[in-house]
């Protein structure tokens, strides 16, 4: 009795390790530059956080930027909608908000890496970056500085997306000899070894299930029914907290902010849907949103600044188009 009671518990300790698993996880870390209005030209983003790779972004815009933000993002861990790619140091996103991507060009961003792996896993000109589009695809890299604890390179993308760093692999010299027999000696060994070991493993598991039948259906129920009552609390606990965003009031707040930062209402129901709000009630309080007082305040002082320097009203209703402001909004505050 005591054995059977032994299992269930091992079991129950074992599904809680795997709900929580998330948790041993290497953890994010983001960083975010604003620019509530800026012309034309270079833009550069300094990242201080020793918790994320990237320490510079740069770029030039054609048009100048109202209400525009870069986040930059070291990720945990690859996101599960990416291709596997190996020998990673890094998992990073460059995100941008009010920046119209045709707008851009000369992007580069500097990052760097630690010298104690680049020892262990690559060689200090082996280190490579990629962006991601619809794949994987690799960037221009070259070393630019060092100092005692990193190598620093300098990327040049053709995008701001999804950003990995990485190294390629040393391969290890060896002498040329006749080796041959003992390859196939070593195969036969390995497979041999390797299938002991899973011949082992089956009947093992198959005598296990056969003496303990009843006892792993009901550990079985009792892991899902753990399961249903975390995932079941987690999402209450998500709607009445929104994750941070308590009540209306707040999310009202949430919205009003967002919108001001040149967000649009797809992006800010996006946020607030992944804050765990409904769709129901994301639609009810975005859609009735209105446009910020000093928001909207701003964009005629910009609207009459341009005017004074001599700009066509056409020239600066096209640069607000581009910085994604609907043409409603704009028609009105041109008025």
């Amino acid at each position: 009795m005591k054995k059977r009671w032994l299992l269930l518990i091992l079991f129950i300790c074992l599904s809680l390790i795997l709900l929580t698993v998330n948790a041993d996880t290497e953890p994010s870390f983001r960083s975010i530059k604003v620019w509530s209005e800026e012309p034309a030209g270079k833009h550069t983003f300094f990242l201080s956080s020793v918790d994320i790779s990237i320490t510079e972004v740069r770029f030039e815009t054609a048009s100048s930027m109202i209400s525009a933000r870069m986040i930059v993002e070291s990720l945990g861990e690859k996101p599960s909608s990416l291709p596997y790619v190996s020998n990673v140091y890094k998992y990073l996103a460059i995100g941008k908000f009010g920046i119209d991507t045709d707008d851009i060009k000369n992007r580069k961003v500097v990052f760097r890496i630690e010298k104690g792996w680049v020892l262990n896993n690559s060689g200090k000109d082996m280190i490579k970056s990629y962006t991601y589009t619809t794949k994987w695809e690799e960037t221009l890299t070259g070393f630019v500085d060092e100092d005692d604890t990193y190598y620093y390179y300098e990327s040049v993308p053709d995008t701001f997306s999804y950003f990995a760093i990485l190294g390629e692999k040393k391969v290890e010299k060896t002498a040329v000899e006749n080796t041959s027999s003992t390859n196939t000696k070593n195969e036969i060994i390995d497979t041999s070894t390797n299938t002991t070991i899973a011949a082992v493993s089956d009947n093992f598991i198959i005598r296990l299930l056969e003496e303990n039948k009843m006892l792993f259906i009901y550990a079985g129920i009792a892991i899902v029914a753990m399961v249903v009552l975390i995932i079941g609390f987690s999402i209450v606990n998500a709607f009445l907290s929104g994750e941070g965003i308590s009540n209306i009031k707040e999310a009202r707040d949430f919205i009003e902010a967002e919108l001001s930062e040149g967000l649009s209402k797809k992006e800010v129901k996006t946020h607030l849907l992944a804050a765990g709000w409904t769709k129901k009630i994301v639609s009810a309080l975005v859609d009735s949103e209105h446009l910020p007082p000093e928001l909207e305040q701003k964009i005629k002082n910009y609207i009459e600044t341009q005017r004074r320097a001599g700009r066509y009203d056409e020239e600066i209703k096209k640069t607000l188009l581009k910085q994604k402001w609907s043409s409603d909004t704009v028609e009105s505050l041109m008025k």
